[in-house]
């Protein structure tokens, strides 16, 4: 196997491969951003705690299903989604010892400063195969 390195075209018998784009989902070690001089410059997960919960909560931030509001701070981030069809059900997805250095916050309609109230928290249950 040679690894493919910069021109996107690998020669592999009995002919070659080219494409206009390689996607190197292989994980933060990865294999594919290696052989093409990529870096990653994130933190690997195994260095991060995370926690999931579905929680149910008061929260003024406005009920679309197709939105997320990410927090960054100091080390942490969060994801605060809505649960589809769930009513006042969220997701929220925290991170503990993450990249980064400064206090930032994005919420698509721009205000992250609403208080919300826990009234129920559970553990998700898993995906039934």
């Amino acid at each position: 196997f040679q690894p493919v390195v910069g021109d996107g075209e690998a020669k592999l018998p009995p002919g070659s491969i080219r494409g206009m784009f390689l996607v190197g989902s292989d994980g933060s070690n990865s294999f594919v951003r290696r052989s093409c001089g990529m870096g990653w410059p994130f933190v690997c997960v195994r260095t991060a705690k995370f926690v999931i919960a579905d929680v149910s909560m008061d929260w003024s931030v406005p009920p679309d299903e197709n939105k997320a509001s990410l927090y960054f701070r100091r080390g942490r981030a969060m994801m605060v989604v809505r649960l589809r069809g769930e009513g006042d059900k969220w997701r929220i997805l925290y991170i503990h010892h993450v990249a980064g250095k400064y206090a930032v916050q994005y919420s698509p309609d721009g205000d992250t400063n609403q208080p919300s109230t826990v009234h129920h928290m559970e553990h998700p249950e898993p995906p039934q195969e």
